[in-house]
């Protein structure tokens, strides 16, 4: 009997379309192999036979690239794809993939007119509270500096005023990258 090529302690129920490779039924996602699977996600390939295979790998990884993009954990991603039977191997590869493409996608906004703009404006709001973090720091300090001037203890607000210039900068140099 012919061995899986990603499990060889598995006997192969068919082979892969794309690649020919022998696999087993854990290793199946209609008729390919998870490692195709995941290479051919979000991209159209003739070597897919069934439009429905290829809506499946669509909205699989769109659902990942949702949960990425929402900040939740790929290990955890990957545990879901395990439980759906993925191989842990061909899971890490697709939620690999998906967070590959993700960060192209993100990288050509930030670079399109309308991506430059939107990161303008999202740097000079750090400008802006950076600005309000450091005034109120000082703010704080002087008037407390003011109030013990007689004799006393004043407040040197130097959290506020560190963090907001170091706010403040990286709204600057963020600003100076994105604006036209």
């Amino acid at each position: 009997m012919v061995k899986c090529f990603y499990h060889p302690n598995k006997d192969a129920v068919a082979e892969c379309v794309k690649c020919g490779k022998p696999i087993c039924r854990g290793c199946m996602w209609g008729r390919m192999c998870w490692n195709c699977a995941s290479q051919g996600a979000k991209e159209k390939h003739d070597w897919l036979k069934s439009a429905e295979e290829q809506k499946v790998i669509e909205e699989l990884s769109e659902a990942v690239a949702y949960k990425l993009a929402g900040g939740e954990n790929k290990e955890k991603i990957v545990k879901e794809l395990m439980k759906q039977g993925w191989p842990k191997e061909s899971a890490v590869r697709f939620v690999d993939r998906i967070e590959q493409d993700l960060k192209q996608y993100v990288e050509q906004y930030k670079n399109s007119p309308e991506g430059r703009r939107v990161m303008a404006s999202k740097y000079k709001r750090h400008m802006l509270y950076g600005a309000l973090w450091a005034v109120g720091g000082t703010l704080v300090t002087a008037v407390t500096y003011i109030a013990a001037s007689g004799g006393g203890m004043f407040i040197i607000a130097w959290g506020a005023i560190v963090f907001g210039i170091i706010e403040f900068f990286v709204g600057l140099f963020g600003w100076l990258k994105y604006n036209d």
